[in-house]
């Protein structure tokens, strides 16, 4: 069996089963006769893999009296052309006629297999148009802003590219698709926010102030890390599960009041701590700012809505573990004891 060409090589190795392709390169030989037929060009990068295809099925070829040397030797009808950006990057853009966001990438089995985890729920291929496409949200674009850079270069067109670069400009990776608190010019907004979380904070004023980054925090709402810079009790406020210092308490209990909270309830920890002296010396500092407690010694999730909802908990943690939390809460606080023990 003779060929002339390259291209009826590819037609031969996807018909009638006479070679037993990979899903993968069934559809990439697929993707390339398309092209043959209809563009009469490939790149330079589709050719170089269509060899590499070659020397990878070279046994099965042969069990059809093909030789691998002899067949590297064919040549191409279709015009080989340079593989420009367009034919190696990410291309993303919004289609406004359509209401679609889409993207257009080459063919990368790694790609393929990493996107079918991550995005085949919300992004589908158009087979005749040759690319992805997705209703546009937050989450289309967090796919492909997290996952196309790992495999390709990623070229941003249009209103995409206009809303990545002022994204880029005010937030961090993290604060791009995680409701975050951030600020600039002096003004404070949420970067990434949503409309149920709208609705929930439209009576509420965005500072820096400690009461709002506690609200912000039992919403789930992060705080942007200039915001709170090194000022610890800014920390303790944007944080809603919180890690503080055995000898932190005297301020710790502090901020509780000023925070409008008098009720605190000892879970995880307390229940043979009660008589030990540095348990007597929390609940003294709790006394002394008219903080009531309330002890609970058992995980936080076994606490009722009710007992909780305008409390917040207070429990022993290790610097290895943070505890169990419980989201009905105000808040979250574990205790890290770091005094030496003593030894008599």
């Amino acid at each position: 069996m003779k060929f002339q060409r390259k291209e009826h090589l590819i037609y031969y190795m996807l018909t009638n089963n006479n070679v037993r392709l990979s899903h993968y390169d069934y559809s990439f030989l697929t993707s390339m006769q398309i092209l043959i037929h209809e563009e009469k060009d490939i790149t330079q990068n589709q050719a170089n893999l269509f060899t590499r295809l070659i020397t990878k099925y070279q046994h099965q070829l042969l069990s059809k009296g093909l030789e691998q040397k002899l067949l590297h030797q064919l040549l191409w009808q279709s015009n080989i052309v340079p593989s420009l950006p367009e034919y190696t990057n990410a291309r993303v853009t919004y289609i406004k006629e359509e209401n679609l966001l889409t993207f257009k990438v080459p063919f990368k089995k790694d790609f393929i297999n990493a996107f079918r985890q991550h995005g085949h729920d919300i992004w589908e291929w158009n087979r005749d148009k040759r690319r992805y496409e997705a209703s546009p949200s937050t989450l289309a674009l967090k796919i492909l802003y997290t996952t196309l850079p790992n495999y390709f270069e990623t070229v941003y067109y249009g209103e995409v590219k206009e809303l990545i670069d002022e994204l880029e400009k005010i937030s961090n990776t993290t604060t791009l698709w995680n409701p975050t608190l951030v600020e600039s010019n002096g003004e404070y907004t949420i970067a990434a926010s949503n409309d149920t979380l709208d609705n929930i904070l439209k009576d509420i004023p965005l500072n820096a102030e400690p009461k709002t980054l506690c609200i912000l925090a039992e919403l789930g709402i992060a705080i942007d890390e200039h915001i709170i810079a090194d000022d610890q009790k800014l920390k303790f406020c944007s944080e809603y599960i919180t890690q503080v210092d055995i000898d932190q308490i005297p301020e710790v209990a502090k901020w509780i009041a000023e925070l409008g909270c008098k009720k605190v309830i000892l879970t995880r920890g307390w229940g043979h701590e009660l008589d030990k002296p540095h348990t007597l010396e929390i609940i003294q500092h709790l006394k002394n700012n008219n903080i009531n407690f309330i002890n609970r010694p058992m995980q936080p999730l076994e606490l009722e809505p009710e007992e909780i909802k305008d409390a917040m908990l207070l429990q022993y943690s290790t610097l290895q573990e943070k505890g169990s939390s419980n989201r009905g809460a105000l808040k979250n606080i574990q205790i890290i004891n770091r005094r030496p023990i003593s030894v008599t």
